[in-house]
């Protein structure tokens, strides 16, 4: 139910970015657009949470498929099958917590079970591509909508090389994945996490500002 939720609230809000970037032109057209994909992500993710992922997914196939129409504007088409794949992303990430779970029984102190995972080679190999403002940049970015190496490069102002080198470190931890056929990068179901949790640990983390009281 928990993680039900958390990407409820991830894609809704990913929807929200999408059409707020939007033109005027097509109003009508991205409205409806907007609506639906929101009512998909509604439905499917009730079912997920009462059902699971296997009864979601067939769900989600039959009412995507209902979204592909000729008409419909380049980009949106790009962003509704992103939007598709990341919730298919979401449930096979599920199922590998769920088997996570389903393992051997934790000790029954939480702290001592936490201490005795918590490697500290994991814990840098996990963060240290999080631990760069580049980075984190390219991740925001592309949690708006997959862009290509030239846009990322005009848009952050970098260089080529300079930048190809943070987008490897992404791609190596499957933050970020590239799309040989488009020429894009886009985020993944493990970045969109990332970056909800990097955001939830700043929030609880980060030094109060001067003359604040804690």
């Amino acid at each position: 139910m928990v993680f039900g939720e958390q990407i409820r609230t991830i894609l809704i809000e990913r929807i929200e970015r999408h059409f707020a970037k939007r033109g005027m032109a097509d109003i009508d057209e991205g409205s409806e657009l907007k609506n639906r994909l929101a009512e998909l992500i509604v439905r499917v993710i009730d079912s997920y949470q009462q059902d699971g992922t296997e009864t979601a997914s067939l769900l989600l196939d039959e009412l995507g498929g209902s979204l592909d129409r000729p008409s419909m504007a380049a980009p949106d088409r790009t962003f509704a099958s992103e939007l598709l794949e990341q919730m298919r992303d979401y449930f096979i990430t599920s199922n590998n917590l769920s088997r996570q779970v389903d393992g051997p029984a934790r000790h029954n102190s939480l702290l001592t079970g936490r201490k005795s995972s918590l490697s500290p080679e994991l814990v840098e190999n996990t963060l240290s591509p999080l631990a760069n403002a580049r980075r984190i940049d390219l991740l925001l970015r592309l949690s708006d909508e997959s862009d290509s190496l030239a846009g990322l490069s005009k848009g952050m102002g970098l260089q080529k090389g300079h930048l190809q080198f943070h987008l490897r470190t992404l791609l190596k931890a499957a933050l970020i994945q590239y799309d040989k056929k488009s020429h894009l990068y886009s985020l993944t179901s493990q970045g969109a996490i990332a970056i909800d949790e990097v955001s939830r640990l700043i929030d609880r983390l980060a030094p109060a500002e001067p003359g604040m009281t804690q």
